[in-house]
């Protein structure tokens, strides 16, 4: 006859306690190496430290993101794609020379206000994500930059009064925009540097920039006709992502989708801050006339349509996006 084996009673209690205090347990917390290509104090800086603060609430400390600041924006993503960082940030433009299509985010004048410039970043957005996850990395979010626009030594108000002057040439959109609009592309070190020297007789700076700048030590007029709203993107490298427990994932997506709307709006507060303040110091900041940005928009149109000339069959197709839903 066979005998049925059974366990002693205080073994099987044992392991059930065992078992218990093994579920009870958290998981290791982890923590991520985050460098962040971004002005210190600046809209983007500050929401990444503010994304990481509430991913480490939303998780328990379970992750948390070592915010650093990096030197190099061009070496970010290959950090990233190298498994040196697990996120980090940095700006759209990094990816531009490998990524031609993505120029698109800044073509001056294709969105003069923040409407727009949404529109224009929802068009773009799965572009930008393919090319990131060629890459291995995936897109959290991305910040729009407050816009640049003219400072200059004297009024901006029409285009007529543009012709002539010598722009600071230090964005390749400005190379584009110079000659359509009878602007003169110069070099110079910088905004300061060209202006107060006489070298230049406007700038493209972003107001808040521009105030941090004190620009009123060398300008006399800022000319809010908004150019472009350059982008950081905030990513993750997949793997690490994957990684992660279900929870923590659902976690750092929906922090991610917090901080992308929350950035916007500190985005555009940054801008109007930014504005005022000039006017603040002495500065003519105006709001441009309602013909001059007729004219613009008609400027940005040529630009973009010169740009998809080399930007291939997918820059069209996201060309014809972004004036379906405008």
């Amino acid at each position: 006859m066979s005998a049925t084996f059974r366990r002693p009673r205080a073994a099987v209690l044992l392991s059930t306690v065992a078992a218990l205090a093994l579920r009870a347990v958290p998981a290791p917390a982890l923590e991520w190496s985050m460098p962040v290509a971004a002005p210190p104090g600046g809209v983007a800086e500050s929401s990444v430290r503010a994304f990481a603060a509430q991913v480490a609430a939303d998780t328990a400390g379970g992750l948390t993101l070592a915010v650093t600041p990096a030197a190099d924006a061009a070496r970010v993503p290959g950090a990233l794609g190298g498994g040196q960082a697990a996120a980090g940030a940095f700006p759209l433009a990094a990816l531009e020379a490998a990524e031609p299509v993505l120029a698109m985010d800044r073509v001056p004048y294709l969105a003069s206000n923040y409407v727009d410039a949404a529109k224009l970043w929802k068009v773009l957005r799965p572009a930008v994500e393919r090319k990131l996850a060629a890459r291995g990395l995936l897109l959290l979010y991305a910040v729009p930059g407050p816009p640049p626009a003219p400072l200059s030594l004297r009024p901006m108000l029409t285009l007529e009064a543009w012709r002539g002057m010598r722009l600071l040439a230090d964005e390749p959109g400005l190379d584009a925009l110079a000659p359509v609009v009878g602007l003169q592309a110069v070099r110079a070190p910088g905004a300061r540097e060209a202006l107060a020297g006489g070298d230049a007789d406007a700038a493209f700076r972003a107001a808040d920039a521009a105030a941090g700048d004190r620009a009123w030590e060398y300008a006399a007029h800022y000319l809010d006709a908004r150019a472009w709203f350059p982008k950081t993107l905030v990513v993750a490298a997949r793997s690490a992502f994957d990684g992660l427990a279900p929870a923590a994932r659902d976690a750092l997506r929906a922090a991610a989708a917090a901080a992308e709307q929350a950035a916007w709006q500190a985005s555009e507060r940054a801008a109007d801050a930014g504005v005022q303040r000039l006017r603040d110091y002495g500065i003519k900041a105006v709001t441009p006339p309602v013909k001059l940005l007729i004219r613009l928009e008609a400027v940005g149109r040529e630009l973009l349509f010169r740009w998809s000339e080399s930007a291939g069959e997918e820059g069209a197709q996201i060309v014809e996006r972004y004036y379906e839903i405008r």
